[in-house]
């Protein structure tokens, strides 16, 4: 297979570098676990790899008339979509911060509510990252529900 190269420039003098990988290669990530965010032209595989400025980065597929490609370094969503859909990156003041979770010693603490006993969802939670909110705060609220910027104070077990 012959190597090819595609640099996709960003902002800031940052690029995304995409090497020509193997269709099979490609079906291999996309069904590997499910994507964490997906459009017609590429796909974010499932579980980040690391993390840049509190934003999750993932492995990048893509794939045009020329063929399938590989990110050469993990991407993360906004950058993506820059890439492939021609999305605005989001200003570096526009991100929202993380908020800091209360500490308990039984574990995650709903920011929401403030449980640290009720059940938290592991593989697909609504507010991410996991333990952000119980499963009754993720079922409840309303669409378009932000996170707080301060968490709510843990309940007593």
């Amino acid at each position: 297979m012959a190597v090819e190269i595609i640099l996709t420039h960003l902002p800031q003098n940052q690029f995304i570098t995409w090497k020509l990988t193997t269709e099979e290669r490609y079906m291999e990530m996309l069904c590997v676990l499910p994507p964490e965010y997906m459009n017609a032209n590429g796909f974010l595989v499932g579980e980040p790899t690391d993390h840049r400025e509190g934003q999750p980065r993932y492995a990048a597929f893509r794939h045009d008339g020329g063929g399938h490609y590989e990110a050469t370094e993990p991407c993360t969503l906004a950058e993506f979509q820059y890439a492939t859909e021609g999305k605005p990156l989001p200003k570096p003041e526009a991100r929202v911060p993380r908020v800091p979770k209360k500490k308990s010693a039984s574990g995650p603490c709903c920011v929401f509510c403030g449980t640290t006993t009720g059940q938290f969802a592991i593989f697909n939670p609504r507010f991410k990252p996991f333990g952000t909110a119980c499963t009754n705060c993720e079922a409840t609220l309303p669409a378009g529900t932000q996170v707080p910027t301060q968490p709510a104070e843990p309940q007593p077990a």
